[in-house]
């Protein structure tokens, strides 16, 4: 059984102007290497056995096999971080000569590629990927066929909110919220904040305040959505809270419409409270002009203490 593992070696061949028949000796005299490898369950007794790892030689990358040498390559740069599992067969992203990303597969020491350079950026290959191609980001699945029909600035991965929505930029350059279908479920802010990877909240500016929105369809539309006038800027969500400033940079923490830490302090921190390793809630330590008010927030009950 094949055992592969992933290396990232970095060699700086020293040459010297030498005859023919003495250069390959002259090369393996004064070839200086600088090797950082990052290997995946390879006993020391094994190591001779066959691998795979990058390398840079002469600014270029290649992917070598230590029995067959370069099985891909030359190009500008391959991602070490792969589709599949370092050192397992699958896909991977490189960088062409043109500066473009493009995907190519492993199977044992054959590559072959499957996507020439053509984007300007582009994540590892799922069933929905971003991609930039030109001017404009979309998406793709795995065979290629492109998703989406807006045409989008800016854009983020689907993989923010467990695969079911993502965050873009119009050419009007109005952020919204879109679905996995391309529906609009939100609309109308200047700029939204990373999408929650666990929690239903999200967070950004709309009309100049912060504002605050609720993924999912269990919500009644008048809850869906919230506008907090006091406030001109907000922070990515946590847990279903957000920092808030106001305009004269004052600090909070908000919970949908509930002031957890009320907006009159120079900065405040955060972090959690366990009790015999469950988590209890937060500490939130306020700093204020002579000292620090401290403010405890309970989970399960939604308790505020302050002192």
């Amino acid at each position: 059984m094949r055992r592969t593992s992933i290396a990232i070696c970095i060699i700086t061949a020293i040459g010297l102007s030498v005859c023919a028949c003495s250069q390959s000796k002259q090369e393996e005299n004064t070839e200086t290497k600088t090797i950082m490898e990052i290997r995946t369950n390879v006993p020391a007794e094994e190591e001779e056995e066959t691998f795979t790892e990058i390398r840079y030689r002469d600014g270029k990358a290649y992917l070598w096999d230590s029995q067959e040498g370069a099985i891909f390559g030359p190009c500008k740069y391959i991602y070490y971080y792969w589709d599949c599992d370092p050192g397992e067969n699958g896909i991977f992203r490189y960088i062409d000569d043109d500066g473009l990303v493009g995907y190519a597969e492993i199977d044992g020491t054959n590559v072959q590629i499957i996507m020439p350079g053509t984007f300007s950026e582009a994540e590892p290959l799922s069933d929905y990927t971003l991609v930039k191609e030109g001017d404009y980001y979309y998406y793709i699945d795995q065979e290629w066929n492109r998703l989406t029909s807006g045409k989008y600035i800016k854009a983020y991965s689907f993989r923010e909110a467990q695969g079911q929505y993502a965050r873009v930029q119009k050419e009007d350059g109005i952020w919204c919220v879109i679905d996995r279908e391309e529906n609009i479920i939100f609309d109308g802010y200047e700029y939204i904040n990373k999408l929650p990877d666990i929690t239903c909240i999200g967070t950004g500016i709309r009309d100049g305040k912060a504002a605050l929105f609720r993924l999912g369809d269990e919500w009644p539309e008048e809850e869906r959505e919230i506008v907090l006038d006091d406030f001109t800027q907000i922070s990515d969500p946590f847990d279903e809270m957000a920092y808030v400033w106001t305009e004269d940079k004052k600090e909070g923490i908000v919970r949908w419409d509930d002031m957890i830490v009320e907006a009159e302090y120079a900065d405040v921190t955060h972090e959690m409270y366990l009790d015999k390793e469950d988590i209890k809630g937060y500490v939130f330590r306020c700093q204020k002009e002579d000292g620090y008010d401290v403010v405890f927030w309970e989970f399960q009950s939604g308790t505020v203490w302050k002192n």
